[in-house]
């Protein structure tokens, strides 16, 4: 068993974007807060998951893309079925 921590990494809403810690310093602070709890993991999957949603597209077409828990739990589940 383990736990892992995942920060968001760009908030699913447009208008809720910006009031928040950049995502380097909130996964920063998250490895703070668990540092030596056994068997937790701060993860940047979101953010993985964002950049391959996204991949090969422009500016203009990343502000539209949105990443949600369902996605990210089929991208883990794919990682980790291979």
């Amino acid at each position: 068993d383990e736990v892992r921590v995942l920060p968001v990494y760009r908030h699913m809403y447009e208008n809720k974007r910006g009031n928040q810690a950049s995502f380097d310093d909130r996964v920063a602070m998250c490895r703070l807060a668990f540092k030596g709890l056994p068997k937790v993991t701060v993860s940047e999957s979101e953010k993985k998951c964002f950049e391959k949603a996204s991949s090969g597209l422009n500016e203009d077409e990343r502000v539209a893309v949105r990443v949600g828990t369902a996605d990210l739990l089929d991208m883990l589940r794919k990682e980790e079925a291979g």
